[in-house]
């Protein structure tokens, strides 16, 4: 930023108040959006206290698998705190600062488990499989993640005015790993917080934003 300010210096006034004004309302909204995160996530902290607080047995107060005592005590884990083991070491990840959504998922060996489990899919098949396991993979991860990959996207785009092939390759995925969020919250299936709510409406509409300012 400190640079773009540094370039300004170089243009007509009239442009560099112009320049000026663009990035004031730009910084402008993302210290709104800053705060409302803020917001949401201390009443998201807040509401994870109350609902431990309320857990009647010791055991399901444990935030991980690893703490439980045996195979019932996970079983019961599982069906009062409505995850999985798997989902439970994603949140782990994202809590120690994991970064990169997209590239972390990449590493899973999809193709090679999908040539060993289907080998008599062709190879428009193979990829249609493999793209729609790689969503399901992704639809799993913990909703702050998939936004703050959103959100990566979009400050990327609105520092240099680019989207690449993989970004927008990217925000296509991360759009379909939303979509079943919001398909399974209609559902019944998953109820999660206002505040996980919100963050997934949000990371659709700020991915709506980006594809609609790309193709203008």
């Amino acid at each position: 930023m400190d640079q773009e300010l540094e370039d300004l210096k170089n243009l007509s006034p009239d442009e560099r108040i112009k320049r000026l004004k663009e990035i004031q309302e730009r910084r402008k909204q993302e210290i709104e959006e800053a705060q409302e995160l803020m917001s949401l996530t201390e009443e998201e902290l807040k509401q994870r206290q109350i609902e431990k607080d309320q857990l009647p047995i010791p055991q399901l107060k444990s935030d991980t698998f690893e703490n439980l005592l045996g195979e019932a005590d996970r079983e019961m884990f599982r069906m009062k705190r409505f995850t999985t083991e798997k989902s439970s070491v994603s949140e782990t990840k994202e809590l120690k600062g994991a970064e990169g959504v997209v590239q972390q998922l990449e590493e899973v060996p999809l193709e090679e488990t999908l040539r060993r489990d289907a080998p008599q899919l062709n190879t428009d098949q193979r990829a249609a499989m493999e793209k729609e396991q790689y969503v399901k993979q992704l639809a799993m991860l913990p909703t702050q993640q998939l936004y703050n990959a959103i959100k990566g996207i979009q400050e990327s785009y609105q520092s240099n005015g680019i989207l690449s092939d993989d970004q927008r390759a990217d925000l296509y995925k991360l759009n379909k790993a939303m979509d079943e969020k919001s398909d399974a919250i209609r559902a019944g299936e998953y109820n999660p917080s206002e505040y996980i709510k919100k963050e997934v409406d949000a990371g659709s509409s700020i991915i709506n934003k980006l594809m609609r300012d790309y193709e203008r």
